[in-house]
């Protein structure tokens, strides 16, 4: 399902005011049963986002908690806190730490080195008619080549691998139309199934860097092929907070395989909405056809660009050990080379407010793959109720 929102005017609708934790609370406790996805204000609008419609019962549920909702501000009530008694035998403090409430939530980014696993800005092509290829993998002519019915050639290069371990949870990754990013192969209408890249079983196998798509068993000239798939556009990576949340940004790792080549620079912006950071640009051009709106983002603060291999060793707070390289038996499951990471520890975390629009984009400027086995980064984060800062 895709999300529903339904918008309210802060000055016509809740006086001038509203506590957005207050509000999302009760509409939690209420009888609603849609589930919630958030609440986000800009200017005089107030957006409360649902997981899907509401009936129109439950509308008139939401227009009486929004008619009685209290817009006071929360105030926590302050409490003494009794440190008598804790001290050992030698007169210091004796404390420990316990596990944080926030919810934590890691982001694993494409492989630089793989346009295959660029799958954040993909484009889906659905029930495509690849072109068949005689034996030498040219294009079929027809009366001139002899038919074989084994080799298709796919309109796109830089399919989606979902398959293959290239992305990690890969089998957990939803697509923006709530499916997923395998590839589906049909013949005559019936789903034929790829072949497994242990056992060696199924019907279809793809080069997902070219397109190239070979049947096993081979077609019969009349039969009809339909290759539904996404493939890259862009490098782009985002990391983004729930509407609501605050992902807080702890730690980052970036590994590499010892074989890698930077061909590209890699850079790292934040983003956040207009109507937040510059709203004296609402309503003015932001590209030959259109102007900035209050949810549009924009860069907000300089961007951080790593260049060469040293940017990153110059930048972070020292290396790991070696991860040895393995055996490399299957070829998919191990990695032919060491493999080297570089640790950010930042003394204090970097909030992303989800209420401000703010983000993480991370991009190869050229989109020019790095060459090697291997690299991603890995960002550690926290995600916290409220999507403004406290305090």
């Amino acid at each position: 399902m895709s999300n529903h929102t339904m918008t309210y005017s802060l000055a016509a609708d809740f006086g001038g005011a509203i506590n957005a934790s207050v509000l999302d609370a009760s509409i939690r406790a209420s009888e609603i049963t849609i589930a919630l996805r958030g609440i986000q204000t800009s200017g005089d609008s107030v957006e409360i986002i649902f997981k899907s419609n509401l009936p129109t019962a439950e509308q008139t549920l939401l227009q009486g908690l929004i008619a009685s909702h209290d817009s006071t501000p929360s105030t926590p009530s302050p409490f003494p806190v009794q440190l008598e008694g804790l001290k050992n035998a030698s007169g210091r403090l004796e404390v420990s730490s316990y596990p944080s409430a926030a919810s934590r939530i890691n982001f694993i980014t494409h492989r630089w080195n793989d346009a295959t696993t660029w799958y954040s800005e993909s484009q889906k092509i659905v029930d495509e008619h690849p072109a068949p290829l005689n034996g030498k993998n040219q294009p079929f002519v027809e009366g001139v080549d002899e038919w074989n019915g084994n080799r298709y050639q796919l309109s796109n290069v830089n399919i989606i691998d979902m398959s293959h371990g290239k992305i990690f949870m890969e089998d957990f990754e939803v697509a923006p139309d709530g499916g997923d990013y395998q590839v589906k192969v049909k013949v005559n209408g019936v789903e034929r199934i790829e072949k497994d890249p242990d056992s060696e079983q199924g019907q279809w196998s793809l080069d997902y860097s070219t397109g190239l798509l070979r049947m096993d068993p081979n077609l019969n000239h009349e039969d009809l092929l339909e290759v539904t798939y996404y493939h890259a556009t862009s490098s782009k990576y985002t990391m983004r907070p729930a509407a609501g949340k605050t992902l807080e940004l702890r730690n980052v790792e970036v590994q590499f395989t010892t074989d890698i080549s930077i061909t590209d620079t890699m850079q790292f912006e934040v983003h956040g909405y207009v109507a937040v950071f510059a709203p004296q640009l609402i309503g003015t051009p932001s590209g030959p056809a259109s102007v900035f709106g209050p949810h549009d983002r924009i860069p907000i603060k300089t961007a951080v660009r790593y260049k060469t291999l040293f940017d990153y060793a110059n930048e972070s707070n020292g290396v790991y050990p070696l991860i040895p390289g393995t055996t490399r038996k299957p070829l998919w499951r191990d990695s032919a080379n060491d493999i080297i990471t570089f640790p950010w520890n930042y003394q204090s975390s970097i909030p992303l407010y989800g209420d401000y629009g703010m983000e993480v984009v991370i991009n190869l400027l050229n989109d020019n793959p790095f060459e090697g086995e291997f690299c991603t980064a890995t960002f550690y984060c926290y995600s916290v109720e409220g999507g403004v800062p406290t305090g």
